[in-house]
């Protein structure tokens, strides 16, 4: 397993897909660019709380950037000293030999590989580490009800919204185990130890289904009104099941995510 220098670790750039959502409804979706380091970091992703919690505290305060037209604002409680930028995987806005870690976030199921590998070649100091996860779908914990909560959740996305999903879900669902997600360095390593637990009130868990792309797919084929109506059913059919008398805002769920993760390093000259 590449062993992470931490030295490195001020200068880091980290690639992913993004679904921001204003209210519950009417998301947009866009691959987005956050940054940490001395002016020598990228990162775009997807976020959630469960990746900001990995995020550090550098000194200096860093630029916003982006190569669109539509206007980001951080998420709120995310760390001020970021900046992103929307812009593709596959062709990263840093000069060559410039980053020393690159991360992806369940995302490269979305890149076209080679190129974005190529690029990430191109950006890294020699030495300079990649790393690449996703994440699989939440088990919720419970002793007692925990195996029906977390079937609910997979109705969800197994079944209410089968073919709303893109290619990329057997991607995510075999842990990139695909040969395209192989990182082209001879130190590298998979690790499928990574877990962590998280707690989520039962309306965050169904505002959390908005991010997904098969949600969203959902929506635009089947309007607002179907797709309120799925979160709604499922956000009910939990809080009956729990038979509890406090609002979901205020009932609390443990989650187990799982995190396989790829890593390696560019060869030192």
């Amino acid at each position: 397993m590449p062993s992470f220098d931490q030295s490195l670790r001020p200068h880091w750039c980290h690639t992913s897909w993004s679904t921001c959502t204003k209210g519950t409804m009417a998301p947009w979706r866009q691959p987005q660019t956050w940054a940490v380091a001395p002016a020598r970091a990228l990162t775009s992703w997807r976020h959630t709380s469960t990746q900001s919690q990995a995020l550090t505290s550098p000194q200096h305060k860093l630029p916003k950037l982006s190569n669109s037209a539509r206007p980001h604002q951080s998420p709120s409680g995310f760390p001020s000293f970021l900046y992103h930028r929307v812009s593709g995987a596959e062709s990263l806005p840093f000069p060559d030999n410039s980053l020393q870690l690159v991360t992806a976030g369940q995302a490269c199921h979305w890149f076209d590989m080679p190129k974005f590998l190529k690029e990430v070649d191109r950006v890294l100091v020699p030495g300079g580490v990649v790393a690449l996860y996703c994440y699989l779908l939440p088990r919720v914990v419970d002793p007692h009800l925990g195996e029906r909560l977390s079937a609910m959740f997979s109705e969800v996305y197994d079944d209410l919204l089968a073919g709303c999903w893109g290619e990329g879900l057997k991607d995510v669902n075999d842990c990139y185990r695909d040969p395209k997600f192989t990182i082209p360095y001879p130190d590298s390593s998979r690790d499928d130890s990574h877990s962590l637990m998280t707690e989520l009130s039962v309306a965050e868990l169904t505002l959390f289904m908005t991010t997904w792309s098969g949600f969203n797919t959902y929506r635009e084929r089947n309007g607002e009104a179907a797709a309120q109506k799925l979160l709604d059913d499922f956000q009910k059919k939990v809080m009956t099941t729990l038979g509890v008398s406090t609002p979901p805002e205020n009932t609390r769920l443990q989650l187990d995510t799982h995190f396989p993760l790829l890593m390696g390093r560019k060869p030192r000259i």
